[in-house]
C-alpha cells in the first residue's frame, strides 16, 4: 500500500512519541561511560624493569623525568624530578616544576622517560 504524496515520512510518525525509562536511560548512560574508559595495557616483564632501572637513575642522578600513568580516561603526564619512591606504599612522588608534588601509584605507572629526551 503505497502512502499518499503529504505523507512519506518513513517512521518519522512515531519519532515524537518514543519514550524511555530512567532506569533504561541511566543503564545507557553508564555503557556509553564504560566505553569512553581507557584500556590498561598489561606491562611485560622488560617494561617493568626498565622503569624500575629509569626511577632508580632519576633518583641517583637527580635527572628530570617524565611519568605516564593510567588515567580513567587515558594516559595521564606529570613531569618533573623524583623526589620519593615508597615501595612499601607502592607510591612515586614528583616534584613538579609549579611547586606541587605529584603522588603516583606504581601500579599505574606505564612508563617512564627522561624529560631532557636521552635513554
Amino acid at each position: 500500500m503505497s502512502e499518499p504524496k503529504g505523507l512519506k515520512r518513513g517512521n518519522l510518525l512515531w519519532e515524537g512519541s518514543r519514550m524511555m525509562l530512567p532506569e533504561h536511560r541511566e543503564q545507557l548512560l553508564e555503557y556509553r561511560r564504560k566505553q569512553k574508559e581507557f584500556q590498561v595495557p598489561e606491562l611485560d616483564e622488560d617494561q617493568i624493569s626498565k622503569i624500575n632501572r629509569m626511577l632508580a637513575e632519576a633518583v641517583r642522578e637527580k635527572r628530570p623525568v617524565t611519568a605516564v600513568c593510567i588515567g580513567l580516561y587515558g594516559p595521564e603526564a606529570f613531569s618533573g624530578y623524583v623526589k620519593r619512591v615508597n615501595p612499601a606504599k607502592k607510591r612515586l612522588e614528583i616534584q613538579q616544576q609549579d611547586s606541587e608534588t605529584a603522588v603516583l601509584d606504581l601500579a599505574k605507572l606505564l612508563k617512564i622517560e627522561y624529560a631532557d629526551g636521552a635513554e
